[in-house]
């Protein structure tokens, strides 16, 4: 399904202290894309800020599942899976994991109140 969509992204330390978080609206898409935005964006900050080690946690089974077992060149997310594939592969050690909406709240929140704000 496709409509309004945006992103939240929170960044924390191995303490579990919040670093910096942030939200962006990105127009029309499907949930997946957004989620993949999302992630994109995410490790390009940590990785430009000098972080290393990031672990990144997602709701999304399916955008883990491309990034970490490969994406079809024919799917229409292709070019954005490889973009992450590229930052994860520059020097970076990266961990991907699924968790439940339910601990995701935060970053679900900020994505909601910038579609609330902007539409």
């Amino acid at each position: 399904m496709t409509g309004r969509a945006a992103y939240g992204v929170v960044v924390r330390n191995d303490s579990d202290a919040m670093i910096f978080a942030f939200s962006s609206n990105i127009g029309n898409c499907n949930f997946l894309r957004a989620e993949l935005w999302g992630i994109l964006k995410g490790l390009t900050i940590a990785r430009d800020r000098g972080f290393n080690y990031i672990v990144v946690e997602s709701d999304s089974k399916i955008a883990i599942k491309l990034i970490t077992y490969g994406c079809p060149t024919i799917h229409s997310n292709y070019n954005l899976v490889q973009q992450i594939k590229e930052i994860v592969d520059s020097r970076l050690e990266v961990t991907f994991s699924h968790i439940f909406r339910e601990a995701n709240q935060t970053t679900d929140a900020l994505a909601k109140a910038w579609d609330a704000k902007c539409f």
